[in-house]
């Protein structure tokens, strides 16, 4: 009644992900804890009546389907994380060349931060 977990159940959150903060990924860990068999989401795996694990025979095709997914979403993490890098170039950029600080050798003339010498 109060959402906490039962004993021997663990939950936790694995924390912002960098590039990609909208996709929230958890854990959870069952230690000495007995599922009802009617209960377990068989769809990729199985446990029979003794607890011994084993895969489902699935097609191919559904496998293939199943990666092909994994990957976009992978090649999407990349695209939009390269994306994200080039607006924070710009944004870095446009403000370095419009920030002034500091003073030219003469102490007449402040310079901007693009001018500074490496």
């Amino acid at each position: 009644r109060d959402h906490k977990p039962l004993p021997g159940v663990t939950t936790g959150d694995l924390g912002p992900k960098l590039g990609y903060n909208n996709m929230d990924n958890g854990y959870a860990r069952f230690d000495n804890v007995v599922i009802p068999r009617r209960n377990m989401a068989m769809r990729f795996a199985t446990v029979d009546e003794n607890g011994k694990y084993g895969r489902k025979s699935v097609s191919e095709a559904t496998e293939k389907v199943a990666y092909i997914t994994m990957m976009q979403v992978r090649a999407y993490i990349v695209l939009e994380s390269g994306r994200d890098l080039a607006k924070a170039c710009a944004v870095s950029i446009r403000y370095s060349a419009v920030r002034k600080q500091g003073f030219d050798g003469s102490g007449r003339k402040e310079l901007q931060v693009l001018d500074y010498r490496q």
